[in-house]
């Protein structure tokens, strides 16, 4: 399979009717996908359809309970681990698929860390405050405080979110 989106965060602030929301770029599995409400970590009451479509799917939240509030900001996240699993045997056979899995996942780093890093240079040190326009993140890089509300985006010469 290809990458061929640069997106790894999409966020959406709520209107207190919607309950699914879209993601579209790849998410391999369950372990890879954080959901954060207000910037806080959504441990359950979601579903998730569209795991390794690289076309990406939707999250159903809450599952129970009421849908979220104008007031509520949700963040869907890829969130892939830095380890590198693929293990290529010397005079072994070529398989082109693992070759390229294991270039698809260094892809999906990439971009995970480009977003926290190009990001994270364009918040003026504020990340606690909500500023519209831009996505905020943490220390440890991968936790987000605040979105526009509509995906990620990238960042102009000057340092702007465009």
């Amino acid at each position: 399979m290809t990458v061929a989106t640069e997106n790894c965060v999409v966020g959406y602030i709520g209107n207190g009717v919607n309950k699914n929301f879209a993601f579209a770029f790849l998410i391999q599995d369950a372990g890879s996908l954080k959901l954060y409400l207000n910037g806080v970590l959504v441990p359950s009451n979601y579903s998730v359809t569209g795991f390794d479509n690289p076309a990406g799917g939707s999250v159903t939240y809450p599952v129970t309970g009421a849908a979220i509030l104008a007031s509520d900001y949700l963040e869907i996240i890829r969130d892939v681990s830095y380890t590198q699993q693929a293990v290529f045997s010397n005079q072994g056979a070529f398989s082109p698929a693992s070759v390229e899995d294991a270039l698809d996942q260094l892809a999906l780093q990439t971009q995970q860390l480009a977003a926290a890093v190009l990001l994270r240079y364009s918040t003026s040190g504020l990340p606690s405050a909500k500023r519209k326009g831009q996505l905020v993140f943490n220390l440890d890089l991968s936790v987000p405080v605040y979105s526009d509300g509509t995906n990620w985006r990238k960042l102009s010469d000057n340092g702007v979110v465009a």
